[in-house]
């Protein structure tokens, strides 16, 4: 996972500013990135907490699942 984000950083650097990604590609997921993750079913709990996000993530069987953030209305009902 170390290896990953290092890549990911990498990548970034090494970009140049005047390369740009052509329309048809924009909006579509960064698969070069997926790929430096472990696929689904394949997660340990070691990959789940070197994970640096702030989205609600969970890992359920060694799939990692993404949760959608609490609504506005959500909140005001818990409260």
């Amino acid at each position: 996972m170390a290896k990953a984000t290092e890549l990911v950083s990498n990548m970034i650097r090494d970009v140049d500013s005047d390369i740009s990604i052509p329309a048809s590609e924009r909006g579509q997921p960064a698969w070069a990135l997926a790929t430096l993750f472990p696929t689904q079913g394949a997660w340990s709990e070691d990959d789940y907490f070197r994970l640096e996000t702030e989205h609600f993530v969970e890992l359920v069987d060694g799939c990692i699942e993404v949760l959608p953030m609490p609504t506005w209305l959500h909140q005001r009902i818990v409260r």
